[in-house]
């Protein structure tokens, strides 16, 4: 066999060399093994030389199978071998997803001499001074505030900075890391040993670098066998981490530019390593999300509220006060965050496509709609399962009058305003409370000013520490009292900010006396329930749901 059939694989963990084995095996010149070896029998070797046969052996065998179509044992992984940690919730580390080494028949399609490549990062790189003299060994590195950041995203000893299999082989490399107590630098140092160790024992050609894989589509792995120049993956979105904590890269990065000689060095500049704290900054500003809404009741002052949040400075608000964005054709269920956010994006200044997770500027806005359309509450919730959730309310019936003026001036309703109330059931008919339609949005007086049942909506999918109820008269009534109420539960400092005339007092219908007490009685039952609910959550009961 030529000398290049067997090919060992180094690398710093987390430097995307499980991305890289996927890349090997879909090139026909080659196969990669996913630390497949028995490294329960491999630590048995007592010397170099026993480790050497002991991989050898393994290789032949392996070797042999494949080319007879024979199992093997790999290391079963979940879905594509790009990865070897799972993603996880958010607030949660990375798990190993290899599952067991389980009997495999190698179905890629192969040449009649093809290079396997078995990869084991941690043992390969402890012991390379001794492997290079038996085999073809490279290595793959990566930036280090990207491996920093990975690492912590784990479950796993090296969010320690640890590395056992590689400290069982190097008594020195335990010692020195198990003088250090603080995590970060023991992950610095560790780190420093891996780039050491290829710099000092590795040719240049011999080293690989994650980001020029990434670069290449993959041509970059032609270093290791010829066929890897006719990869062109695309590979921008491999390896995403939602994970990456902005403040411990930040720290991390601070250390190493007060750390010259750090091995890294000599193989990043500082604009290369600088730019990946950039790049994972501008990515968790896009993963930020509204931090409020207010979400409703139509006509319930709620343009008026919208306003006098949107002076405080630490507060911004859309100049266009209803967005109507979880409403929209534009809009689609399960839509990602940072879909949502690009939509967003355009009501806002660039605060909000630059912002970053300790920013003091709160977004938010305001579309009463969205109290009425259980569907929304949870699109809200599936965005931000930590939004805050304002909701005004008033007066069911003098609410009603106030709809039905508004479509009336909108010319969106022809009929008489008792006509209108008492057909209500009737026009809108069969509509599924999810449908957005013309007669849902417009001839639903009455229907709106049923809190109880909307605010019920929200309480199932948002705790009542992110809810806020207000009542319209309070805001009229004791407008600084109420407002500086909504800075405390959105947690900003109090702002003086000065009543104005926001309220539009269009001429209303009046209401014969017969109405208004069928009105009264339509309401009856949902203002006990909504006033026995307020209680509840420890709000006053309005005035005008007492009478």
């Amino acid at each position: 066999m030529q000398t290049d059939t067997f090919i060992l694989f180094a690398g710093i963990p987390r430097s995307g060399t499980t991305l890289t084995c996927h890349l090997l095996n879909q090139i026909p010149c080659s196969h990669a093994l996913i630390e497949s070896m028995d490294m329960d029998a491999f630590l048995q070797c007592e010397n170099a030389q026993r480790r050497a046969t002991f991989i050898t052996d393994y290789l032949t065998d392996t070797y042999s199978n494949i080319q007879r179509q024979q199992p093997i044992l790999i290391n079963k992984i979940d879905q594509q071998a790009t990865n070897t940690f799972a993603e996880s919730p958010a607030g949660e580390k990375r798990k190993n997803k290899i599952v067991a080494k389980v009997p495999t028949v190698i179905t890629q399609k192969l040449d009649n001499h093809f290079s396997l490549v078995l990869k084991h990062p941690n043992a390969f790189s402890a012991l390379l001074d001794e492997l290079t003299t038996s085999f073809t060994v490279f290595a793959q590195i990566r930036n280090p505030l990207s491996v920093i950041a990975s690492w912590n995203s784990l479950d796993h000893p090296l969010s320690r900075g640890h590395a056992p299999m590689a400290e069982a082989f190097d008594e020195n490399l335990h010692a020195t890391l198990s003088a250090v107590s603080d995590d970060l630098d023991r992950q610095l140092l560790l780190l420093d040993w891996y780039y050491k160790k290829f710099k000092t024992i590795l040719p240049k050609d011999k080293i690989i670098r994650y980001e020029d894989i990434i670069k290449t589509g993959g041509k970059a792995l032609s270093s290791i066998v010829p066929g890897a120049d006719k990869l062109n993956e695309h590979l921008e979105d491999r390896n995403a981490n939602a994970l990456y904590n902005i403040g411990l890269i930040e720290a991390a990065y601070a250390k190493l530019k007060a750390s010259p000689e750090h091995a890294c060095w000599r193989f990043y500049n500082e604009q290369e390593v600088e730019q990946t704290l950039f790049n994972a900054k501008a990515a968790e500003a896009q993963k930020q999300r509204l931090d409020f809404m207010i979400i409703g009741a139509q006509k319930c002052g709620t343009t008026a509220l919208a306003s006098f949040l949107s002076e405080h400075s630490n507060i911004a608000i859309p100049a266009i006060k209803e967005v109507h964005l979880f409403d929209s054709e534009d809009y689609q269920p399960g839509m990602s965050t940072e879909a949502v956010n690009t939509r967003y994006a355009i009501y806002f200044d660039d605060r909000f496509k630059h912002r970053a997770a300790s920013s003091e500027t709160l977004f938010g806005e305001a579309t009463p709609f969205y109290l009425f359309c259980p569907e929304i509450v949870k699109a809200l919730h599936d965005y931000n399962p930590d939004l805050k959730v304002i909701i005004q309310i008033r007066d069911p019936v003098e609410r009603a009058i106030s709809h039905y003026q508004m479509e009336k001036n909108r010319k969106a309703e022809n009929r008489s305003i008792a006509f209108a109330f008492l057909f209500e059931p009737l026009r809108l008919g069969r509509i599924k409370p999810w449908l957005f339609t013309f007669a849902r949005r417009t001839y639903s007086y009455l229907s709106r000013g049923k809190y109880y049942d909307q605010i019920c909506i929200v309480r199932q999918y948002f705790n009542d520490d992110q809810i806020l109820i207000v009542d319209n008269t309070d805001l009229l009534t004791s407008h600084d009292t109420t407002v500086q109420q909504v800075f405390t539960f959105l947690n900003i400092p109090a702002q003086k900010i000065a009543p104005r005339e926001v309220f539009k007092t269009d001429n209303r219908p009046t209401l014969n006396r017969a109405l208004r007490l069928w009105l009264k009685w339509v309401y009856r039952r949902p203002n006990q329930k909504l006033k026995r609910l307020l209680r509840a959550m420890g709000y006053p009961v309005p005035t005008w749901l007492e009478s």
